[in-house]
């Protein structure tokens, strides 16, 4: 007999059949791999996750820096006014914020108080925080201001619960 040196055919049909299956295998696995990642950044960077992430930001800060003393929440909890400080050397609220909702939009609006007073001024800017939304309540809780906000798109939906604590006299 001679020495082989080379493969047979069933042995070379075998090996491709093979690498074939593995590469099919791992071209599902890639395949759905990107779907999960598509889908889970779909939610992570979606409309309603951002708004919400939005809203806690502002709601948070305006909140922190509001008086313990004075603030407005509507008969059904629809809305919530704070008066705030400006600055850390103010001795008395020289702002407000009104956070409200129309037309499943979710809307801070600031403005000056009259000097002295609580009386509001007209609005020198009003913000969109979120779009989507179905519902919000607020309420007081202990030294806090508790907000829950119910968002939905097409996609996703989500509730949203806050509350921040204000801080100053």
């Amino acid at each position: 007999m001679k020495n082989r040196r080379a493969f047979t055919l069933v042995e070379l049909v075998m090996s491709m059949a093979l690498g074939v299956i593995l590469i099919l295998a791992m071209g599902m696995v890639l395949f759905d791999s990107q779907n999960t990642w598509a889908s889970a950044y779909g939610k992570v960077n979606g409309d309603v996750s951002v708004d919400s992430r939005v809203t806690v930001a502002v709601f948070d800060s305006i909140i922190r820096k509001s008086s313990m003393d004075r603030y407005e929440i509507g008969p059904n909890g629809e809305y919530a006014e704070v008066y705030y400080y400006s600055s850390g050397a103010a001795t008395m609220p020289d702002q407000y914020a009104l956070f409200y909702v129309t037309d499943e939009t979710l809307y801070v609006a600031h403005g000056p108080l009259v000097s002295g007073t609580y009386a509001t001024q007209n609005p020198t800017t009003t913000l969109t925080l979120a779009e989507g939304v179905t519902s919000v309540s607020f309420s007081k809780t202990g030294a806090s201001i508790e907000m829950i906000v119910k968002f939905s798109d097409d996609s996703e939906s989500s509730v949203l619960m806050r509350a921040a604590v204000r801080q100053r006299h």
